[in-house]
């Protein structure tokens, strides 16, 4: 069809090298062993769907057409996040999930070598961002983002994460609800023990 380009549009957390795995096995747990990983980063990579034409100059992302013949190029990622730290664990609203979106939510990776209780809203076009520091002592769980029901702005919601004190006699496990427009803050403190997840705290 002429005047549209088919692409998919894919935002990933990606990394120089795979040590994620390697500092999460068993062993190194048990032994509370926390080696340094290389850190993540927001990226978007923008996949076109026809090759033989060159579409660098409208695409948000470029990409190098090495072979027409079997389609084979080259993408160059677009950075979404210049953020200090290593970002992990992000989602979204999820009524926009397959569709065009513009606000991310991610926590910091206890992965990086240290204890960094740090929540990130993220503009994806404007690459603009908020950053809301948690209690020290923290780990934090996956966010989960909350919609209001009755609102269309896309970030109109609460995002809910769990945190994990490794010192219970510090700062107690608890829940962070955040605003996600306001960015203001509530907090739902338990005398049980939360366990600390990669990818999913469930209560």
């Amino acid at each position: 069809m002429v005047g549209f380009i088919f692409q998919i549009v894919l935002d990933l957390l990606t990394c120089e090298k795979p040590t994620s795995p390697e500092a999460t096995n068993l062993k190194r747990l048990r032994n509370n062993e926390f080696p340094t990983v290389a850190c993540s980063r927001l990226q978007r990579y923008i996949l076109p769907l026809d090759c033989k034409s060159n579409f660098s100059s409208i695409l948000e992302t470029t990409y190098v057409v090495q072979n027409a013949k079997d389609c084979s190029f080259t993408i160059a990622p677009e950075s979404l996040f210049d953020g200090n730290g290593s970002i992990d664990q992000f989602c979204i609203n999820r009524k926009f999930a397959g569709k065009k979106y513009r606000f991310v939510y991610g926590t910091s990776s206890f992965l990086s070598g240290r204890v960094d209780p740090t929540i990130w809203k993220i503009d994806v076009e404007t690459k603009e961002f908020l950053e809301l520091k948690n209690d020290d002592y923290c780990f934090a769980g996956e966010p989960y983002f909350v919609n209001n029901p009755t609102a269309e702005a896309e970030d109109s919601g609460m995002l809910v994460c769990p945190f994990s004190s490794p010192n219970g006699n510090i700062v107690a496990d608890h829940l962070l609800m955040i605003d996600c427009q306001s960015f203001e803050k509530a907090k739902a403190s338990f005398k049980s023990s939360i366990p600390v997840g990669l990818h999913g705290v469930f209560i």
